[in-house]
């Protein structure tokens, strides 16, 4: 019954939505959220993001939304994508 899944370890930020028909012909939809670093530069940041990241959930009755933002040292955080869930 789960509609989010958090992980890190990959040091990029992604939003994957994985989708299965139920044989009740229901769908079920599970989206899984990837966790940038958040740390001092690191020599684990891939090319594909150069910069710290990290998301912010936020929770409702309804479902949810994962906010992706990437920041340097000097500043301000920027999103850059959305999910809701």
């Amino acid at each position: 019954g789960f509609a989010l899944a958090l992980h890190g370890h990959q040091h990029v930020p992604a939003v994957t939505r994985v989708s299965r028909v139920l044989r009740s012909s229901s769908r079920k939809e599970l989206t899984v959220a990837a966790a940038g670093s958040a740390g001092v530069r690191s020599s684990r940041l891939s090319d594909e993001m150069r910069d710290n990241s990290y998301n912010v959930v936020r929770i409702t009755n309804g479902g949810g939304q994962i906010e992706a933002r990437r920041y340097t040292p000097g500043s301000p955080p920027e999103t850059f994508g959305r999910a809701g869930f």
